[in-house]
């Protein structure tokens, strides 16, 4: 029996794995590698994400560019998404085929509601208590937040994270929401205090009402102890009941033999069979090589990272990883850049990146700029990746690439340059075209050593042929980001997205007839301006309210291309149509490493573009 994706995903617990008779997808056969023809079953993953470049998850490196996302916020029916959906410290959970390809990924948040309490540990939403992450190994994702200090009772947000022996969560993620949003409340835990008669059980502290609620699956029965996931769009009473309106119990089950790997907290230790649970996981330990620790190091609450393969519903552990030093806290980031501001405040894989204190190899910060193929190591701060170190990708790959930075060397004669901080062979041609930032025409008398070009082409036999050159003053650089906004002030008319301060004054002009007042902490906004002494003063702002779920969005560089209806963006197929709007290009821009922001409706994994915006 070969059970689909959606099958398993409906049996899935959060952060917990479940697996499916069959072969895997994502092109692969689904046959040993021997090929014996014995089906291999697919591969799981579960666990937070710590970088990208594809996905890495708990610090394992998975290809996600053929994968399938959901977003699990109802866990009646999740709703699809996009690879710009998934976020540094999400719990996610995967299908893997058998060359540990991405087939199907699902992100699934521990908690959705609104902040009623806040402390000097963490916060209360919706009867759970919640723990900021002081340890240096394993710290808490912001977004819309620098930090705990940023928040305030009335904020509505989403939090994803392990539980510990107290049942408190201890967030790997906390994202502040619009306050405008649709409501929603999700929480995810163990039944306890079930009153079968008065329909209601409790998770932590928070009493649910299932007695409208629909229980999934349908044939199943309501027990001490279970795992379940709760959703409502009913506000909590005056008492703090919430009206459930859907209540799935989580029943982890693999295949026989599918590979695992899932990272979380222990619970549940039994030190002398050596066994214990990860995220409502049994676990079998007793024949694991341990590193960074031995056996006698377990203890319940420990964060680790287990491998092994499943067997009759325990894991079987080949290898556990104690979550230990900061070295497993390193975020390893590769892509093209965008949102650039400076060297302070860009993002990589939609992260934000504080590149200004780094290490540089194979180009400086001066060569920084959008559609800039970069790795960056570096540890989580605030709010942004601070980068340790950033090494440029020059490697010639057929694709359409991107270099900013000042004119070294040329030779006017045969045209070749290079860039001042780029090691990489140029040349501009009879057919390379040349403009001024502000879209008027130049020529190639403009070329001289010096002046400060963004440069786009193609590698030809080692040299990059240039297609397009432009003049980019010293001043004043315009740029657009977006972000949620933390760290408003009214009154000084500023706020921070991105880790970049944001100025805005009667002069700023808001689209879709907003208006400064609309400004609030976790709201998403797109801002374009001029970057003045180091701040980034707005000329437009855009704010961005909450989409249905069937919108989707996804900024990146274009792979895979084919043709206008067949390419992809960030591990997303994309297809245009004759009513697609292209802004800073045409369909004719279409290209290998350009770097574009996708909008449009999804259907059966395909973004279909209602709008293309060249970001490069």
């Amino acid at each position: 029996m070969k059970l689909g994706i959606k099958g398993w995903l409906a049996a899935l617990a959060t952060g917990v794995l479940v697996a499916a008779c069959g072969g895997g997808g994502g092109g692969d056969s689904g046959v040993g590698s021997g090929g014996t023809g014995v089906v291999t079953p697919p591969g799981l993953a579960s666990g937070t994400v710590t970088g990208f470049g594809s996905v890495i998850i708990d610090g394992n490196k998975f290809d996600d560019s053929g994968a399938t996302i959901d977003i699990d916020r109802d866990p009646s029916s999740p709703s699809a998404g996009t690879s710009s959906d998934v976020k540094l410290g999400m719990k996610v959970e995967t299908e893997l085929s058998p060359s540990d390809k991405i087939t199907h990924l699902t992100v699934r948040p521990e908690l959705i509601g609104r902040i009623t309490s806040v402390s000097g540990t963490g916060f209360v939403a919706a009867g759970q208590t919640v723990l900021i992450s002081t340890d240096p190994a394993a710290p808490t994702v912001f977004e819309g937040a620098s930090s705990l200090a940023d928040l305030a009772i009335g904020d509505i947000v989403e939090v994803h994270g392990a539980r510990d022996t107290t049942g408190a969560i201890v967030a790997t993620r906390v994202e502040r929401k619009d306050p405008t949003s649709a409501l929603l409340i999700r929480v995810v835990g163990t039944l306890a205090s079930l009153d079968a008669t008065g329909k209601t059980f409790k998770i932590g502290d928070l009493v649910v009402d299932y007695s409208e609620a629909t229980v999934l699956p349908a044939a199943a029965t309501l027990t001490e102890g279970q795992r379940v996931a709760v959703w409502s769009n009913v506000a909590l009473n005056n008492l703090g009941v919430m009206k459930a309106k859907v209540v799935r119990i989580k029943n982890p089950t693999a295949a026989d033999g599918a590979k695992v790997r899932l990272g979380g907290l222990i619970s549940g230790l039994d030190t002398t069979a050596v066994s214990f649970k990860v995220a409502g996981v049994s676990v079998d330990a007793k024949s694991a090589t341990f590193e960074k620790g031995t056996a006698a190091d377990l203890a319940n609450g420990r964060a680790v990272r287990v491998e092994g393969v499943w067997k009759a519903g325990v894991v079987v552990a080949s290898k556990v990883h104690f979550i230990r030093d900061e070295g497993d806290a390193t975020v390893d980031l590769t892509g093209a850049i965008t949102d650039f501001v400076s060297s302070s405040s860009f993002k990589l894989r939609g992260v934000p990146v504080d590149a200004s204190a780094a290490t540089f190899s194979g180009g400086t910060a001066d060569n920084l700029a959008n559609g800039v193929i970069i790795k960056i190591e570096g540890a989580y701060s605030a709010g942004v990746v601070k980068a340790t170190s950033v090494s440029f990708s020059t490697t010639p790959d057929g694709g359409v690439r991107t270099f900013p930075g000042k004119v070294g060397s040329y030779d006017a004669t045969t045209g070749d340059f290079k860039l001042t901080g780029f090691d990489v062979a140029m040349r501009i041609t009879d057919a390379t075209t040349f403009s001024n930032a502000n879209g008027s025409a130049a020529s190639k008398a403009d070329f001289v050593i010096g002046k400060r070009v963004l440069v786009r082409g193609s590698f030809v036999t080692g040299v990059l042929v240039a297609s397009e050159v432009k003049f980019v003053p010293d001043a004043t650089i315009g740029v657009k980001l977006e972000g949620l906004i933390y760290a408003l002030d009214a009154t000084a008319k500023t706020f921070t997205i991105n880790g970049a301060t944001v100025a805005w004054d009667d002069s700023t002009k808001f689209a879709d007839n907003a208006s400064a007042s609309d400004l609030a902490n976790g709201v998403r906004v797109e801002v374009r301006g001029k970057v003045v002494a180091g701040k980034l003063v707005a000329s437009n702002i855009e704010i961005k309210r909450s989409e249905l779920p069937t919108i989707g969005e996804v900024k990146g560089s274009i792979t895979d291309f084919v043709s206008a209806t067949s390419f992809k963006v960030g591990g997303q197929s994309v297809t245009t149509t004759t009513k697609t709007v292209f802004k800073d290009g045409t369909v004719s821009s279409l290209a290998n490493g350009r770097v574009v922001q996708v909008k449009g409706t999804l259907s059966a994994g395909v973004l279909s573009a209602a709008v293309v915006e060249f970001e490069d």
